[in-house]
């Protein structure tokens, strides 16, 4: 899986080609212009784009071949110019799932099989059925999207970079770097820094002071599987904190915890896990997390792309927020998202890679779980025959009535896979 954004492409026969079925692939701020034969053409993959624009004589995107390829597209704008008068703006042979869409100068703006749509707009189109198991809105759940924020990058010949290992981090002697750590966080710089090597923590850093930048440049940092956070973000004098390029080890325990009403950017991270406890909004950009590690949101705003989580048994905890996702991946069993306590969960394309059994051997639980909260989901799952096939899909509890979505009612998509076309159940908002 990837995160690909801010990309203009002008010229070539395609501006982008994404193909093969296997592990997704994330798209937002994307300009195309000038192409001679397609925009976008997806000829099996799991592809999830927002904001992305065309100028073209030809059909800005082609979706499927023989029928398989899966895309949620939101937020576009197709101007179609010359020959584009005869075509589509959308052609969709596979799945898709579209919403907020702009088009001029062409034909139709979707073709989807038999079906067209007209244009100039499309409000929402789903190329399936709409899944739900108590009266809830056909559409998504559309809750607030909001750009993920950024803080200046410092100057390091200012004097406002610090290097923890001027502050007695040494990197792969196996040894505690807890002090060391804190100590270049305290030191009062806006940025902090760790140059590759593998790092130690035995006790929890704590994020504070001037600290905006926590950079890893590929640094390993392991946490060991104890009740300590690896790191924990706490009150500090910069309203935004990002966490950037660091990779941490195989434990269950967190390596990040927002405790603090400021906002966390997450980004570009592997084998990270987190739990966030304070009121602070989370940002993820491009970030997996390790096979035994899961996430768990407390009633924080949560924006997620390319969000990869392959641990086993329950992969994220909605408990009371609003978790928006696109793309999400994931792998082994269990269930994916458990959205309680009046949580709220917009999933806008998914790739389950259903490649082992939940924890005790089996596939029981459910692949989601809605308790008494609101979910939007659009995904499609591959099994190969790495694990048992999922007996319930979504299991939605509402006013104590619970009902559960069997496989049964479900599309194939690849291998014993299914897919959800798009599944709602939220009262009307």
């Amino acid at each position: 899986p990837l995160l690909v954004k801010g990309v203009t492409v002008k010229g070539f026969q395609y501006g982008i080609v994404t193909g093969y079925t296997v592990n997704s692939q994330t798209f937002e701020d994307i300009h195309l212009q000038n192409q001679s034969v397609c925009g976008f053409w997806n000829y099996s993959q799991v592809v999830n784009i927002r904001n992305l624009t065309s100028t073209n004589a030809v059909t800005a995107i082609y979706n499927g071949v023989g029928a398989v390829g899966y895309m949620t597209l939101i937020n576009a704008s197709f101007n179609g110019i010359s020959e584009a008068s005869s075509q589509p703006a959308i052609r969709n042979d596979a799945t898709l799932v579209a919403r907020d869409l702009t088009t001029s100068g062409y034909q139709v703006a979707i073709q989807s099989g038999s079906e067209t749509l007209a244009g100039p707009t499309v409000s929402e189109f789903v190329s399936g059925a709409v899944l739900s198991q108590f009266p809830s809105p056909t559409q998504t759940l559309k809750l607030p999207i909001r750009e993920t924020p950024d803080v200046p990058w410092d100057n390091p010949n200012t004097n406002s970079w610090a290097n923890v290992v001027t502050y007695g981090a040494i990197p792969n002697d196996g040894k505690d770097d807890t002090a060391a750590i804190q100590a270049a966080i305290d030191s009062g710089r806006t940025t902090v820094y760790l140059p590759v090597g593998d790092y130690n923590l035995q006790n929890t850093v704590l994020i504070r002071s001037n600290v905006r930048r926590l950079i890893g440049t590929e640094a390993y940092v392991e946490v060991p599987d104890t009740i300590n956070t690896g790191f924990k973000v706490v009150d500090g004098a910069n309203p935004i904190v990002v966490f950037e390029r660091i990779q941490s080890g195989y434990t269950a325990t967190p390596t990040i915890e927002n405790a603090s009403s400021r906002t966390l950017v997450i980004r570009d991270g592997t084998n990270v896990s987190g739990n966030m406890t304070g009121p602070g909004d989370v940002f993820i950009e491009n970030v997996v997390s390790n096979p035994v590690s899961g996430w768990t949101f407390n009633g924080q705003n949560v924006w997620a792309r390319q969000f990869n989580v392959e641990n086993r048994g329950t992969h994220i905890t909605n408990n009371g927020g609003k978790l928006w996702i696109l793309g999400l991946k994931t792998e082994r069993g269990g269930t994916l998202i458990d959205t309680k306590a009046g949580g709220k969960t917009e999933v806008l394309g998914g790739f389950a890679y259903t490649t082992t059994a939940d924890p005790n051997g089996q596939q029981n639980d459910p692949m989601f779980i809605n308790n008494e909260s609101s979910v939007s989901i659009s995904m499609a799952e591959i099994n190969y025959g790495g694990g048992p096939n999922y007996t319930t899909y979504v299991r939605e509890i509402r006013d104590g009535v619970t009902r559960d979505l069997p496989r049964n009612r479900l599309p194939n998509y690849i291998g014993s896979g299914k897919h959800i076309p798009l599944y709602v159940g939220y009262l009307g908002i």
